[in-house]
């Protein structure tokens, strides 16, 4: 796959983003589930003490990466039940590689933001400060014209992102 960081490039007055979730492992022990974001390079840093760590707490990253240009809400959103979100889950299995990020505290993971992705399962120490944090840095918008024409120029097809030739 291209790495992430070679993306970059087309980053000069990109846009950027940045959120934390803060999870209580004994309300909602799953965090995020599947979606994509529509920028170029993701970052996500887990921030808790691996002290509060009991399992889990990672990222799975799939290789998939959905079609360009479509509406955020295709790609990013809760699913009507827990089966549709699990038949996309063996949808994405079955088109590719599944790269799971394990927990560590001030550990990034760094990816196309536009992969598919979902936090895997975990549990952490009860109290506040043990609650699983995560900060979410995007960068760039890998949907917008000018980052398609760039990929082309890189040996892409220029109608989509080729990134994994």
């Amino acid at each position: 796959p291209t790495a992430p960081w070679r993306l970059l490039g087309s980053l000069d007055g990109g846009s950027s983003s940045r959120w934390i979730f803060k999870y209580d492992s004994a309300v909602n022990p799953s965090g995020i589930g599947i979606h994509a974001d529509p920028a170029a390079v993701n970052i996500n840093l887990w921030l808790t003490d691996d002290d509060a760590h009991h399992e889990g707490g990672g990222l799975a990253i799939y290789e998939h990466v959905p079609p360009l240009e479509q509406p955020t809400q295709n790609v990013n959103r809760e699913y009507e039940s827990r089966a549709a979100e699990a038949a996309l889950r063996e949808t994405l299995l079955r088109a590719g590689r599944v790269t799971r990020v394990e927990y560590r505290c001030n550990r990034a993971a760094i990816f196309v933001s536009d992969q598919y992705h979902e936090s895997l399962p975990f549990s952490f120490a009860r109290g506040y400060a043990q609650r699983r944090a995560n900060l979410t840095l995007l960068f760039g918008d890998r949907w917008s014209s000018e980052v398609v024409a760039a990929g082309a120029e890189q040996g892409g097809t220029g109608g989509g992102w080729d990134l994994f030739d």
